[in-house]
């Protein structure tokens, strides 16, 4: 990739149209060249860790299917139970009435034998079932999870804070980004340039980033805003 020159360059007249048109492919480039050089020198093992991400995903939706019909006994649950509860309570009344109706109280009896029986050899075998096997695949996932986070070690470790001064120093040579932030940069914007040296009392700095273009000082402000307000409240 050729670098872009350090020379005045009419581009920076205009230059979001500059970046979308120039830099942004530059960037785009080194960014996956550093990064490569990353894993090379990293020797993360690619085609395991290929495999590992295969099983993973192979796991993690046996999991959600497990899930969905525990979730889904679970309802089955309620509704057994409900209806069970359902036909005492109405066996009851019956048996409460000046004139016992006894087709209704055998029918309840029915109904309820039959919520007891779908639980203790239905619904509650099932449940505990897939409550076990969830149980062993959220064992299953936590364990490749943390054979992946080691795998990804190496690489990871490799990764630090001025990684994008760097990046930028690649791709667009003619900006130059301070380490820590310059505080004879601000100066200067705020004495030759008119700078706010006071911001608004509303603004809360949350980073900051200095610099200077082909010479001409920059900073970064990334603040975030709040403000008072009054409102009165009214009972209801």
């Amino acid at each position: 990739m050729s670098n872009v020159s350090n020379e005045y360059n009419e581009a920076l007249l205009e230059p979001l149209k500059y970046y979308r048109e120039e830099l942004k492919d530059a960037f785009q480039q080194v960014t996956e060249e550093y990064f490569q050089q990353l894993v090379d020198q990293s020797k993360i093992d690619i085609d395991n860790n290929k495999v590992l991400i295969d099983k993973y995903t192979v796991v993690s939706e046996n999991r959600d299917q497990s899930n969905t019909s525990y979730k889904r006994f679970g309802l089955i649950k309620k509704v057994d139970i409900v209806i069970g509860i359902g036909a005492i309570i109405y066996g009851i009344y019956q048996f409460s009435q000046e004139y016992i109706d006894i087709v209704a109280i055998i029918v309840s009896i029915l109904i309820l034998v039959l919520c007891v029986g779908l639980y203790l050899y239905w619904i509650k075998p099932n449940s505990k079932s897939l409550e076990e096997k969830l149980n062993d695949l959220d064992a299953t996932l936590a364990k490749m999870r943390q054979e992946g986070y080691e795998m990804m070690a190496p690489l990871n470790n490799l990764f630090h804070s001025e990684m994008t001064v760097e990046l930028i120093k690649k791709a667009i040579p003619f900006i130059h980004m301070d380490s820590n932030f310059n505080i004879e940069r601000y100066e200067q914007l705020v004495k030759d340039y008119g700078f706010l040296e006071k911001g608004d009392v509303n603004h809360s700095t949350l980073d900051i980033a200095s610099g200077d273009i082909l010479g001409n000082p920059f900073v970064f402000l990334k603040r975030i805003i709040h403000w008072m307000d009054d409102y009165t409240y009214e009972a209801p």
